[in-house]
């Protein structure tokens, strides 16, 4: 019986350059092998002028085997249960995701300094799947006999490099890799020391630590800490967007590096503007992979429906406790309270005019147990895509009454938030923004300036329901972005 090799055609690697990473996230992925081989200061340089990025850490670096084998794809690189890696796949993967050509140089103490060279285009030109070694240059060997032993990846022929890499990068950095931050490792971009950031603001004196404990599942444990956060004035003038419908949910940390950021966990979270303070952090080893259903990528989590029910289990009286303190905060007496009864007999007489969602769309089969938004999103992706044998459904008109109302949503907060409860469209009217104190409460009696910006808002927020799931958060950020700018421009 003879064999038949199936080595892959050498286009298949332009394929991989189309998985779900973005530029602060391959770049994480680089960190991650770092942070593995223990070192305590990494580098990232972006120099988009120059065509190149480099990461340049301490760590212990790579004999000539190891570096051969972590430069291939799906390398075996012996990584061990503590490591943040678990396929092999990130260094290439996360490099070819930014660049065409990657330089990796590495030096184990006492030992000598190695390189090695992937370039697409001569894969491409070669047709075989090749990397080639090489020199490293003059500049390579001072910084790594400097630190006496550590690796450089340096990406160029960079193509699919984002506008906003350096920003992205910083803030991203801060919050997936805080803990290590914490311990005492150091992370720099283009020269700046990344500082940790806690997306459960923990070192706050008015966050209320609800849950914090140890979590067993399947003769496996896992730690959970439930917080309803306070709010930081200073994070909001800045224009950070922490208490908002984007960032409420569910934190995931793997071997110390978060690894999802404000995700409903299959659904436990029912994301809503009552839920903004509420944050969980479920801290966990590698062992629980197979619970978590993680995958290679590390930016999608699906998992099992018995994780699933423990942490429902728990989360779910504390998510209650959140929404009635936090509605019963933001509650208002009579006397504050504007008549928006025009508005509102206007919306109801004329809502059955107003645009639908008037297109043809795919008749999809109910979710499984176990899948995830992410997995809403391919079919998304992909139903742009032409297909055959779907069956299409019309769009119906969607009847949203409203009762709008005002609440104290607090100084620094948004302008207004919106609810879709039991087919009723509540909007709220933020009693401390100024443009509330400057318009409507102002001129609270004059139904000709109350009414009209009355049905504004109600128009912004039916917009915004006629969006699929995964667009609402561009206009929840557009919103907030408004409202800062809003409150900025108003200040007395």
């Amino acid at each position: 019986m003879g064999t038949i090799q199936i080595i892959p055609n050498t286009k298949m690697i332009e394929s991989l350059r189309y998985l779900t990473y973005k530029n602060h996230t391959a770049l994480a992925d680089l960190v991650d092998n770092s942070l593995d081989a223990e070192a305590d200061r990494i580098d990232i340089k972006i120099n988009k002028k120059d065509d190149y990025t480099e990461i340049i850490d301490n760590g212990y670096g790579m004999s000539e085997t190891i570096l051969a084998e972590a430069i291939k794809l799906g390398s075996d690189t012996d990584k061990g249960g503590s490591d943040l890696g678990r396929f092999g796949m990130g260094l290439v993967t996360a490099s070819i995701s930014m660049a065409r050509r990657i330089e990796v140089s590495s030096l184990q103490r006492h030992g000598e300094i190695h390189k090695v060279v992937l370039d697409l285009d001569e894969i491409a030109n070669s047709g075989n799947w090749e990397v080639t070694s090489d020199t490293p240059s003059m500049y390579e060997q001072t910084i790594l006999e400097t630190n006496q032993q550590g690796t450089i990846v340096r990406l160029s022929k960079l193509d699919k490099v984002e506008k906003n890499i350096a920003g992205s990068t910083k803030s991203h950095f801060g919050e997936v890799f805080r803990k290590f931050i914490d311990a005492g490792r150091q992370i720099y971009v283009d020269g700046e020391k990344i500082a940790p950031s806690d997306p459960l603001e923990s070192n706050l004196d008015s966050t209320n630590i609800l849950y914090d404990d140890e979590v067993e599942i399947d003769n496996k444990t896992f730690h959970l800490k439930i917080a309803h956060v306070g709010i930081d004035a200073s994070k909001i003038s800045e224009g950070a967007r922490n208490y908002n419908i984007p960032n409420q949910g569910f934190y995931i940390v793997r071997n110390n590096r978060q690894i999802a950021a404000g995700i409903d966990l299959d659904g436990i979270l029912k994301k809503h503007n009552d839920y903004n303070r509420f944050r969980a952090e479920i801290e966990c080893s590698s062992d629980l992979d197979d619970i978590l259903k993680i995958n290679f990528t590390k930016d999608e989590i699906n998992v099992t429906q018995g994780m699933r029910d423990k942490v429902y289990s728990i989360v779910k009286p504390y998510m209650d406790l959140i929404r009635s303190t936090d509605k019963k905060q933001k509650q208002v007496d009579d006397a504050q309270q504007i008549s928006h009864s025009d508005a509102e007999e206007i919306i109801k007489r004329r809502k059955s005019l107003l645009p639908t969602s008037n297109g043809v769309i795919e008749k999809r089969s109910k979710r499984t147990p176990g899948s995830s938004i992410h997995d809403k999103k391919k079919d998304d992706e992909s139903s742009t895509k032409e297909r055959k044998n779907f069956r299409k459904i019309q769009v119906g008109a969607r009847s949203f009454p409203a009762v709008i109302k005002e609440v104290d949503l607090g100084p620094n907060g948004d302008l207004f938030e919106d609810a879709l409860n039991n087919g009723q469209l509540e909007i709220h009217w933020n009693i401390q923004h100024p443009f509330h104190t400057g318009m409507m409460a102002k001129y609270s009696s004059d139904k000709d300036v109350t009414t009209p910006l009355d049905l504004l808002i109600y128009s912004l927020v039916w917009s915004k329901h006629m969006l699929e799931d995964d667009q609402q958060e561009l206009f929840y950020n557009a919103m907030n972005i408004m409202s800062n700018t809003l409150r900025t421009l108003m200040k007395q």
